[in-house]
């Protein structure tokens, strides 16, 4: 609920950064440092990818994603009651609704993309104007390096990001 309620805050009043990244572009950040951590000693960007997106077991569960869904959603038609609009909602959300705002959200107006079209717009909106090239996108690029004490932070690299897209475009698109 509290990432909810964060989420849907940043849709309904984010003017220094970009709405998603408050959402979805910032679990998608975290996820990018969680795939450097496996792929540190060797391994495949994509297999651990795959491994992380939706997994509760790492900063980017489907829970989170479907707080991100329902937060962009409630931010767009939040009325004069709080209660009543969240009462609407969640008696009439669907997962097809869900999967449909995302892809509002990413670039995708009423079509459903390619796999791979899905990942060229997620990498485009992750790296690209709205994203870490944004004049405040440090914020975004630092959610995804990978941090701990014993070693130098590690800044997701072309592949971990293409990865962890290509993941999550699959993963919208089997929702």
């Amino acid at each position: 609920m509290a990432h909810l309620a964060a989420t849907t805050q940043g849709y309904g009043s984010s003017p220094l950064v970009s709405d998603f990244w408050t959402g979805w572009g910032g679990d998608l950040a975290s996820a990018m440092a969680n795939v450097t951590a496996l792929i540190r000693n060797g391994g495949d960007a994509l297999d651990a990818a795959i491994e992380v997106i939706g997994n509760p077991q790492y900063s980017f569960s489907l829970t989170d994603l479907n707080a991100d869904i329902d937060a962009i959603l409630l931010a767009a038609s939040l009325g004069s009651s709080i209660a009543d609009t969240m009462d609407e909602y969640f008696r009439t959300i669907t997962t097809i609704n869900r999967r449909d705002a995302l892809l509002v959200d990413i670039g995708f107006g009423g079509v459903v993309p390619t796999e791979q079209d899905l990942t060229n717009g997620l990498n485009g909106k992750m790296t690209g104007i709205l994203g870490f090239s944004h004049p405040g996108g440090f914020a975004l690029k630092q959610k995804a390096t990978y941090d701990t004490p014993d070693i130098d932070p590690i800044e997701p690299t072309d592949t971990v990001i293409q990865a962890a897209c290509k993941a999550f475009a699959g993963y919208i698109l089997n929702l």
